[in-house]
């Protein structure tokens, strides 16, 4: 706090306190962009008090009147929330003295702060009543009912109506909603008026409609009197009302800030405004305050060129104008005058930068003029002052999960115990006060902050233990009655979500989206599919409600084209019909038929009984999804009793799995008469391109029948293969969605699905199954298990990726997981399309005919004996695996085939040293810039050391999300983790690669925001200073050493006893000296404390025509110089201009 005690260093201020008539309750509130100011008797001695609240804050300053003619003001202290919109004081909890009032639609509550003294804690006492939202507040004597100040609340976020006037009866101790009226918009700048002699009136602007309106309650009811309508005479007014004239009714002058209209008003006999009658005050205006003196009525016209005005008014007549008053000087402005006693008032003097009052000066009414002390200044403002820093909870923090917060409160800057004592139980709390530099936190002492919850067991506080400390950024808000929590955290997501909320008291939730204004009582999870802001807040069983909280959240898809589940079908039209987007999968009711399919043929896909009738009428009857295609297989098995190949007959099975054995398809073989495919053959449709492992296996049966000769058709002998999907651009239904009703946007892209599902082709992939594709799959099947094995993702090397096959029932098969791991890890990763492909390029070259030879051997041998000889000759595909595995054939067969022993174990040796040639992928560790541009493509895109372009993508190929929680600017540097095998690619000219890890390595040294260009960040300038963004040769605190001085040395800018260890320099604005070096060159020397220099950065700017617009591009001073050289031209003249800014 800071106490003025003599003439010199206080505000001599009357101790009689008028009964000011134009605010019927506390003091008329004046608003500037940043403030809100006003009159109020907080300590009840009967003398006027100054409150100047500061609304991006929350935080007030007291002016206490503790004497005749003496001001002490207090520190900053928390009004429980930020960025206020609404204030009143009056004699709200006791007639005796006045409570302040504050809201904020945010908070959901009103705050009453009884402040009773400089060094009382700010310990708010909610209000709440049946509305939501609360935004303007005024408080008012109703005369009907209780002795103290009722409250007018005007509420913006109700349901339906969101905009509501409210009365709230006060019997002190408790406060009673006594009934709402629906009002056009939520009503600004509400003040309690007399608007006759003795009685009481809210008024209020009303924004939308450009109108000023009036209520007054002397019955006890909400009672509408009447509305100013401002048309065209005002566009943006603001108002302030003056002494009661003849008739006892209030006059009022209203102006529009930043030009010179004004007009003059009044109510008059039957309770309705007068006419506008225009007034002129020679001058743009900036805002008109209205005192007294004398028995007279003046207005203080404040200009928006700083010059300041005063008019006599004696209620018939036109203002005139009497005398000035001193300008405000450069940089600042008038924000208030506040009467406080009979023929003074004190004047508020504001910064324009920030809009903070910094001086107040009391002025009086002698010799004609009214003239004043000269100002003194007042407490700094400090964003963190007022944050909670003492919490009561009814579960002991860190040691519960639930802990469940009941108050929080503020106890000095640093708070170091609190203690729950006395009864009724109490809040005790030691602090400390930041003395600034270099003695830092001290001055310890023991506060009482009030009562304690009934329901508090324990107290958390900044030092929360010897080794570590904790800091809230929330306002100390007081009691928190009830709160709700919401799940996932708010962020940026790839698939849609389900939100859901939850509170340890189980109180209702309610909450709204963003397009709407209805609050819902949560039950259920609510899907989000596209960029929402979710508003919630919980009430408790007593009505009492927590603040509205907002959680955002955004996805990397627009609405149309999120598809969370893949089933080519977008999150709100599975919404719009019942499905869950994030777990339908494609065929939601296992009917056999696709979601698309039944959504396309009019049923129910939700329903399994209800299934689509099919063709459609006009279609082929081919509904495929996005991503499929259809597989066509001609099977040559080997004819043993031919020693030649053949094919199979019809209705000979084939089967499509996945990697891990789930089944995509079956088809029977018959006559399809296409080009390229010999007949039988097999048609498996809609199999989908994406496939988990990435790969999918072709299984028959073990014995099939073949066209043959023998007298037994039934000797094909088991085969298989595994494949690669094709690569195909996918079919895409233009995003169709509009932002209407689900219904008809699922509608709209129903229709439009059908149209090009019926219009268009499916990719068919042919081949042929034979011998060889049994050995492919069999040699593919051993490199990717010996891989798994090796790297431990499983623990037997005797293990299928043909998991279905009967003859691998007892063999272990391998997870997505196990497949997923092998593709992304760090020290050895294969993808099994790579696999194939190298066994495709070995299996074609003469160093693998001998092996290939043998598979063919080994299926003549099963095809001939096997019937005649039933039991001795085991499956080739079996026999292959075992072979491969161990390097020993089945005795059996090795007995008949062409190859000895030696070359049997050449053979196996050969494809074992082939299997451990296929490298893994290629890893590389890459350092990355982010430049500008980095993020607006497709995905993002960094650049090497030597500019090469990569573009990142994560292991599905999407575009990858940088882990950090804020956007890196350009400059930055990361380390990657990378493979560089993918074939991806989303923009044209970058190299892809699809990332393993990302850290970050380097952030470009970049100061905070200086949006004034004062050299002094202004993060440091909104916590530190009394006047921030103000210029850098201020001296706040009077020390000598500028503001800018003491920031670049480390000193306090606000506190005179902390100063640099240096001698004071001066850093104003340099000068610069420019000298001819003849040869087309100057030199530019800045006289600037070399000392001073590295923290700043100098460019150099030049025009030959100041006439003609514009200046060169920077030249850049290498940091810390401050002198160079630049080349010049012919030029017969040419204008330099020296720029400075933080680096």
């Amino acid at each position: 706090m800071k106490t003025f005690h003599t003439a010199a260093d206080a505000l001599r201020l009357s101790g009689f306190c008028i009964g000011f008539v134009l605010s019927a309750s506390g003091g008329f509130v004046t608003e500037t962009e940043q403030e809100l100011i006003t009159r109020a008797d907080l300590d009840g001695d009967g003398r006027q008090d100054i409150v100047v609240v500061d609304k991006s804050s929350g935080t007030f300053r007291a002016g206490y009147q503790i004497s005749s003619d003496l001001f002490t003001w207090s520190e900053s202290r928390s009004l429980g929330a930020t960025n206020i919109t609404g204030l009143a004081t009056g004699p709200i909890t006791d007639v005796n003295y006045d409570s302040i009032a504050a809201v904020t639609p945010f908070m959901n509550r009103i705050h009453l702060i009884e402040a009773a003294g400089v060094g009382t804690p700010a310990y708010p006492l909610p209000v709440f009543g049946n509305e939501i939202g609360p935004e303007t507040v005024v408080s008012l004597p109703i005369g009907a009912g209780t002795p103290e100040s009722d409250l007018i609340v005007i509420n913006s976020l109700g349901s339906s109506n969101p905009n509501r006037l409210e009365r709230i009866e006060s019997s002190g101790s408790s406060f009673t909603p006594l009934g709402s009226h629906t009002i056009s918009d939520a009503w600004e700048r509400g003040n309690s008026v007399l608007y006759t002699g003795n009685q009481a009136a809210a008024v209020f602007l009303d924004r939308s409609n450009n109108a000023l309106r009036m209520y007054e309650f002397s019955t006890g009811t909400i009672h509408y009197l009447d509305s100013l309508f401002f048309n065209s005479a005002l566009t943006a007014p603001d108002y302030c009302p003056i002494h009661p004239v003849s008739g006892g009714y209030i006059h009022y002058i209203a102006w529009d800030p930043g030009t010179s209209s004004a007009y003059r008003f009044y109510m008059q006999p039957g309770d309705t405004f007068s006419t506008l009658d225009a007034v002129d005050f020679g001058g743009d205006i900036r805002s008109i305050q209205t005192v007294q003196a004398k028995g007279s009525d003046w207005l203080l016209i404040f200009y928006t060129n700083g010059e300041a005005r005063v008019f006599a008014y004696d209620g018939v007549n036109d203002p005139i104008y009497d005398h000035d008053i001193a300008s405000a000087g450069s940089g600042i402005f008038y924000s208030a005058a506040l009467q406080i006693g009979s023929d003074r008032f004190v004047l508020l003097s504001a910064d324009e930068a920030t809009g903070r009052s910094l001086t107040a000066e009391r002025f009086e009414f002698a010799d004609g003029t009214f003239q004043g002390d000269g100002p003194l200044e007042l407490p700094a403002v400090t964003a963190a002052r007022g944050r909670a820093n003492v919490f009561t909870f009814v579960n002991e923090p860190f040691v519960n999960p639930q802990p469940q917060r009941l108050q929080t409160l503020n106890a000095g800057d640093w708070s170091s115990r609190a203690l729950l004592t006395g009864g009724p139980v109490q809040i005790e709390a030691d602090y400390e006060i930041d003395q600034g530099l270099p003695d830092g936190l001290g001055n310890t002492d023991t506060a009482v902050l009030g009562l304690a919850d009934i329901s508090a067991q324990h107290t958390l506080v900044n030092q929360a233990g010897i080794p570590y400390s904790i800091y809230s950024t929330e306002a100390a808000a007081g009691d928190q009655w009830a709160e709700a929590f919401i799940n996932p955290a708010p962020g940026h997501y790839r698939t849609g979500i389900e939100v859901t909320f939850s509170n340890s008291t189980g109180d209702d939730i309610y909450y709204r989206l963003s397009d709407s204004t209805v609050w819902n009582l949560y039950s259920s999870a609510i899907p989000l599919f596209k960029d929402e802001t979710i508003l919630f807040y919980a009430e408790a069983p007593g009505g009492q409600r927590s603040p509205i909280r907002s959680s955002s959240y955004s996805f990397e898809d627009a609405p149309g084209e999120l598809d969370s589940d893949s089933d080519g079908i977008p999150d709100y039209v599975e919404l719009a019909n019942g499905l869950n987007p994030l777990t339908s999968g494609l065929d939601a009711d296992g009917d056999g038929f696709s979601d698309l399919e039944e959504l396309l043929a009019g049923s129910d896909p939700a329903v399994s009984s209800n299934v689509p009738v099919l063709p459609i009428p006009g279609t082929s009857g081919r509904l495929e999804q996005f991503s499929a295609f259809d597989l066509h297989i001609s099977l040559t098995p080997y004819d043993g009793t031919a020693d030649s190949l053949t094919v199979c007959r019809t209705g000979t099975t084939l089967r499509a799995f996945s990697g891990t054995g789930w089944q995509f398809g079956f088809a029977t073989a018959s006559n399809h008469a296409v080009a390229g495919i010999t007949d039988p053959s097999v048609l498996i449709t809609n199999m989908p391109s994406t496939i988990e492992a990435g790969f999918f296996t072709l299984l028959t049966d073990q014995h099939f029948p073949i066209s043959t000769s023998f007298s037994n058709k039934n000797i094909g002998i088991e085969m298989a293969s595994v494949m690669i999907p094709p690569s195909f651009q996918p079919l895409e239904i233009p995003p169709v969605y509009s932002g209407g009703n689900l219904a008809s946007e699922s509608a709209t892209w129903i229709s439009a699905a059908l149209n090009i599902m019926t219009n268009s082709s499916v990719p068919v992939l042919q081949d042929e199954l034979n011998t060889e594709d049994v050995l492919r799959a069999m040699l593919t099947e051993r490199k990717l298990i010996d891989e798994l094995f090796n790297e431990g993702f499983i623990t037997n090397r005797y293990a299928t990726i043909f998991p279905t096959r009967p003859s691998d029932g007892t063999m272990l098969s391998v997870s997505a997981n196990d497949f997923s791991d092998l593709r992304r890890n760090t020290n050895n990763a294969f993808l099994p399309e790579t696999v194939i492909a190298e066994i495709d390029t070995y299996l074609s070259d003469a160093n693998s005919a001998a092996l290939r030879f043998l598979a063919q051997e080994l299926y003549d041998i099963c095809s001939e004996y096997s019937d005649a000889e039933p039991g001795l000759y085991p499956l080739p595909m079996t026999v292959l695996r075992n072979y491969l595995l161990t390097g020993t054939l089945n005795s059996n067969y090795a007995a008949r085939v062409t190859y000895n022993s030696s070359e049997l174990t050449q053979i196996v040796d050969n494809a074992t040293n082939m299997l451990a040639s296929i490298s893994p992928r290629p890893v590389e560790s890459l350092l990355l810039e982010v430049r500008d541009g980095s993020f607006s493509n497709s995905c993002p895109v960094l650049y090497t050391t030597d500019d090469a372009a990569k573009s990142l993508y994560d292991a599905e190929g999407r575009p990858y999300i940088m882990p950090f929680s804020f956007e890196l600017g350009a400059g930055a540097e990361v380390t990657a983790l990378a493979f560089t095998d993918v074939s991806w690619n989303r923009v044209p000219g970058t190299d892809p690669i699809e990332i393993i890890s990302l850290n970050l390595t380097a952030v470009p040294v970049s100061s905070d925001a200086d949006a004034n260009g004062n050299l002094i960040p202004d993060a440091l300038e909104e916590n530190l200073l009394a006047s921030p963004r103000s210029p850098s040769h201020l001296d706040s605190d009077g020390d000598g050493y500028s503001d800018l001085q003491e920031y670049l040395d480390g000193s306090d800018p606000a506190d005179p006893l902390n100063t640099p260890a240096g001698a004071i320099v001066d850093l104003s604005p340099p000068e610069v000296t420019v000298t001819s070096l003849g040869a087309g060159q100057i030199q530019l020397d800045i006289q600037w404390p070399a000392a001073y220099a590295d923290p700043f950065v100098f460019t150099a700017i030049y025009s030959d025509d100041l006439s003609t617009p514009g200046f060169s591009s920077d030249h850049e001073l290498a940091p810390g110089t401050l002198s160079t050289v630049i080349s010049t031209d012919s030029s017969d003249a040419r204008f330099y201009k020296v720029g400075i800014h933080l680096r």
